[in-house]
C-alpha cells in the first residue's frame, strides 16, 4: 500500500481506540520509526519463496498495534463506512451512505456490513469479522468481490485477506472495510454486491513455530503436522527449492492440507443518489515555470471525492528530461500557498506516460475524500526534495 492509505489505516485504527491522546502518540511515534527501517511493501503474489519477499509494511504496523492495543476493545458498535473512510458526518456525504443488512457465517466465522456509500464511480463499505473458537488456526481469503457481476479489485488493505486467524496480522475480531474504484460501464440505479470469502482449515494437528526453521519443519511435516510459521504463510516443499516459507493466495499447491469452506456476503448499494452529485470542476490554464508546465486534464467532484489529474510536461520533450523531474522531487497535496493539507487521500496513482500529441509528461492523479475542511483552492504540487514547491492551484468550490 502507498504511504497516504498506509497512515489512514493506521488512524482509523487509533480512532476506535479508547486511550489518552498521549498514549495515541505514542503508538504513532513507534509506528512510524520502526516503519523507516522497511525498505519496500510486499506485492501481491501467489506463493514464492520467502527469502525473495521483502518485509511487508504492513507487517510493522500489524506487530507494534497487537502489542501497543492488546487491551483495546476490539469492536466498536457504531462502526460505519464514514468511521472507515474518516470522514464526519457530512450532511452532503452521509445522505448518499445506503445503510445495508450484509452479514454471512459459517463454522464460527461472522461478517457483517452496515453501510455502503458510492458516487457511481468509487465504492466503500464498511465490514466487522468475528471469529469464535481460536484454538485451530484457519486461513482467510477475498476470492470474489463483484458489483453488478462485474469484477471489482479489493483496495489491498484488509486485515483478514490472506491471513491465519488468529495469527500475526489479525486476532479474531476486527473492523475495516473496503474501498475500490468501479469498473468502467457499471450502470443502474443500484449495485448488487458479493463478496466470496475462502476458509481454510488444516485437516492435520498444526504445529506453530515461532521462526521459520526448514530442519524443524520437515520434522513435523514428517510426524504429520501442518506446519505454520511465524503466524502467516504457509510451508512448502517447492521443486528445487526444499522447504520454504511462502506468501499468498491459497491455489492448488498450497491447498493441500487445508479444507475449505465459504462464506457469501451480499448487500444492494443505492448508485443514484451519488451519481446524481457528481460534476465537473473548471479547469484553470496551464501554470508556467522555468523548464516545465503544470496542467490539470481532469477534474470532478461528488459528495464522496475529488478527483483531479495533472501533468508535468517539461520543455525538453523526451522521456530522460520527465523521469529527471520524478527523480528531483514527487507531487503532493497543498493548499493553493503550497502548505501541506492534512486531507484524506482515497486514491492515488502516478507515473510518466507520452500523450497522443507526442509530449512526454509526468503524470499524478488522485481522489480526495470530501471533506468541509477543504480550502476553496487546492493543487496537487510539485515539491523537490531540496524543499522548492511549485502549485497549480484548482478551485473546488464550485462545479459545472
Amino acid at each position: 500500500m502507498n504511504e497516504q492509505k498506509f497512515c489512514n489505516q493506521i488512524d482509523r485504527r487509533l480512532s476506535g481506540l479508547c486511550a489518552s491522546e498521549e498514549r495515541r502518540q505514542r503508538i504513532w511515534e513507534a509506528v512510524m520509526t520502526e516503519k523507516t527501517s522497511v525498505k519496500q511493501p510486499m506485492q501481491p503474489a501467489q506463493a514464492v519463496p520467502a527469502r525473495s519477499i521483502p518485509k511487508r509494511l504492513a507487517l510493522v504496523a500489524a506487530l507494534l498495534l497487537l502489542l501497543l492495543l492488546a487491551c483495546a476493545a476490539a469492536v466498536v458498535y457504531d462502526w460505519n463506512v464514514l468511521a472507515f473512510l474518516g470522514l464526519g458526518q457530512d450532511a452532503s456525504t452521509a445522505a448518499i451512505v445506503t445503510p445495508v443488512e450484509g452479514w454471512a457465517n459459517s463454522g464460527g466465522w461472522t461478517i457483517g456490513i452496515n453501510s455502503a456509500i458510492t458516487d457511481g464511480e468509487y465504492l466503500a463499505f464498511d465490514w466487522t469479522l468475528e471469529k469464535q473458537g481460536l484454538e485451530i488456526p484457519e486461513y482467510i481469503q477475498v476470492e470474489s468481490l463483484t458489483a453488478n457481476g462485474l469484477p471489482l479489485c479489493i483496495d489491498g488493505t484488509d486485515d483478514f485477506h490472506c491471513q491465519w486467524v488468529p495469527g500475526v496480522f489479525f486476532s479474531g475480531n476486527d473492523q475495516g472495510g473496503e474501498l475500490c474504484r468501479l469498473p468502467e460501464g457499471l450502470t443502474g440505479d443500484s449495485l448488487l454486491v458479493e463478496m466470496v470469502i475462502g476458509l481454510y482449515k488444516p485437516s492435520r494437528p498444526v504445529y506453530l513455530m515461532e521462526m521459520f526453521d526448514e530442519k524443524m519443519a520437515r520434522q513435523k511435516l514428517d510426524e504429520g503436522y501442518y506446519v505454520i510459521a511465524e503466524g502467516e504463510g504457509f510451508v512448502l516443499d517447492l521443486p528445487g527449492e526444499g522447504l520454504c516459507h511462502c506468501f499468498g493466495m491459497v491455489n492448488d499447491t498450497t491447498g493441500e492440507g487445508l479444507e475449505r469452506t465459504e462464506m457469501i456476503v451480499r448487500f444492494t448499494v443505492d448508485a443514484k443518489a451519488g451519481r446524481a452529485t457528481r460534476r465537473g470542476l473548471p479547469l484553470p490554464e496551464p501554470v508556467r515555470y522555468p523548464g516545465f508546465t503544470m496542467a490539470y486534464t481532469d477534474a470532478t467532484a461528488s459528495a464522496l471525492q475529488i478527483r483531479l489529474r495533472i501533468v508535468l510536461t517539461p520543455d525538453e520533450n523526451t522521456r530522460e528530461a520527465t523521469c529527471a523531474l520524478l527523480e528531483k522531487g514527487y507531487f503532493s497535496v497543498t493548499d493553493a500557498k503550497g502548505e501541506w493539507l492534512e486531507t484524506i487521500v482515497l486514491d492515488g496513482l502516478g507515473g510518466v506516460e507520452q500523450a497522443a500529441d507526442g509530449c512526454w509528461c509526468a503524470v499524478y492523479e488522485c481522489s480526495l475524500a470530501q471533506d468541509a475542511d477543504l480550502p476553496e483552492d487546492v493543487s496537487l504540487s510539485y515539491r523537490t526534495h531540496d524543499g522548492q514547491v511549485f502549485v497549480a492551484p484548482l478551485r473546488i468550490s464550485e462545479g459545472v
